[in-house]
């Protein structure tokens, strides 16, 4: 019968924790928000009630300061009888519906859970902006951060300025609030950080609770075609603003320019499908644009912008919103470039006449 009962208590714990390692796979969209919508209400996995929350605490806060994955399944084996069954009787909610408050002195969201445990942001869950963003975690919730698909190092500071695609995946542990709630939480957070000039923006999303309350671009205003979204079909100049659903006074705004066009590389001659036999210059319509130079498949460290050599030339231009545009172009070999050994020999003659010169200069009766 303790055998059977042992059996019982693993299969629930590898349902919990399977279940925490699904939901922290989920796919993220390319405007990082999760491709499933999160729903309306929490999701429950329901066991007897009745463990001590400290202990398990105790126990994990333990294992993450030895540098052990509570996460990984390969630890089941060392956790002891006692807290196997503590586990078992815990009650996982997964993607809580959370309280949300703005504090405008402190230019931050407030989000509160079930167990009245708390965490912070400077903007709401969902939203896309231009400037670095503050997520505070509580104290006892394990926290993993991803940036476009990839995991990082959570900020000390809490401070997050890269661009990006960001999810933060909150495992908020039993025992920090303040109501006996026995429950282990599990939240995720998404919201995307873009340079002010971006190519990669073609759908507005208002962030969760809030819609498109004006829209403008080039400072004339547009009528969304959605609420809740609206799809970008023009460059411009873009400033959105979102107001939440039911909290007056909620609003957050966002403004970027929206740039989809590559920079343009004029040639003078313009080349023809043939190899060209004359001189060409070459010129960049974008200043500020990067610009590479190939010659025969070799990188050049100084672009030319007079091609007189013959050989094939490629260029590779880059904008500052991340647009590229790729030119080739072939002269002919009306001027070859010298080889090693001409160089060498061209070298060694020179050598043998300045010789000659100083001799005579010293031996002038042969003048």
């Amino acid at each position: 019968m303790q055998r059977a009962g042992d059996e019982d208590m693993k299969k629930c714990l590898l349902c919990v924790l399977s279940a925490v390692l699904i939901a922290a796979a989920l796919p993220v969209s390319a405007y990082g928000y999760p491709e499933t919508a999160l729903p309306d209400t929490a999701s429950w996995e329901t066991a007897p009630e009745g463990f001590d929350a400290g202990e398990l605490e105790r126990e994990l806060r333990e294992r993450m300061g030895a540098g052990e994955d509570t996460g990984d399944m390969d630890i089941l084996p060392e956790v002891s009888a006692e807290l196997m069954d503590q586990m078992a009787q815990m009650q996982s909610i997964i993607h809580p519906v959370p309280k949300i408050r703005w504090d405008e002195g402190e230019s931050m969201v407030y989000y509160t859970l079930p167990n009245e445990e708390y965490f912070s942001s400077s903007i709401p869950n969902g939203m896309l902006t231009t400037r670095p963003v503050t997520f505070l975690p509580m104290k006892n919730a394990r926290t993993t951060v991803y940036r476009s698909g990839m995991k990082i190092t959570p900020a000390e500071d809490g401070v997050y300025g890269q661009p990006g695609n960001y999810r933060i995946n909150l495992l908020v542990l039993p025992g920090g609030g303040q109501n006996g709630d026995s429950s282990l939480y599990e939240i995720d957070f998404y919201f995307s950080i873009i340079p002010e000039v971006s190519s990669q923006v073609s759908l507005l999303t208002a962030p969760e609770g809030f819609y498109i309350d004006r829209l403008e671009r080039d400072q004339t205003a547009l009528k969304p075609e959605n609420p809740r979204w609206h799809f970008l079909s023009r460059d411009g100049a873009y400033r959105v603003r979102f107001v939440h659903e039911k909290l007056d006074g909620m609003t957050f705004e966002t403004a970027f320019v929206r740039d989809t066009k590559a920079p343009l590389l004029s040639f003078d001659p313009a080349p023809d499908r043939y190899a060209m036999n004359r001189t060409v210059h070459v010129a960049v319509d974008d200043p500020a644009a990067a610009v590479e130079m190939y010659y025969n498949g070799k990188p050049v460290s100084m672009v030319l912008s007079t091609l007189e050599i013959g050989g094939n030339y490629q260029y590779r231009l880059t904008d500052s919103a991340g647009n590229e545009r790729y030119y080739a172009i072939k002269m002919a070999d009306r001027f070859r470039m010298p080889g090693p050994g001409t160089i060498m020999i061209t070298c060694l003659a020179l050598a043998g006449a300045a010789a000659w010169l100083i001799y005579q200069r010293r031996h002038p009766r042969f003048l």
